[in-house]
């Protein structure tokens, strides 16, 4: 038997969480009879960007100033992943 072990980065596993929540349809009820509040996490925006097809960044950070949202725009999509 053949034996493969890989690394993923974080922001790789954010995106494989929320296609496997996706692809376990946990969600169609919830979907299809209303509204589902989200908090806020750098996988919930991931999943929520899938949801959406709109990048929501709601993983902000809170500061002194208040309630921030992510500088760097680290959910690509995996399709749009540059892995050279």
């Amino acid at each position: 038997m053949a034996i493969a072990q890989f690394t993923l980065l974080g922001t790789q596993c954010q995106w494989l969480i929320a296609h496997c929540v996706l692809d376990s349809d946990l969600l169609v009820p919830y979907l299809s009879r209303g509204k589902i509040l989200f908090k806020g996490s750098s996988t919930v925006s991931c999943l929520t960007t899938m949801l959406s097809g709109t990048p929501m960044r709601i993983c902000g950070r809170i500061s002194k100033n208040g309630i921030l949202s992510y500088r760097l725009d680290i959910h690509i999509p995996p399709d749009q992943w540059d892995l050279s």
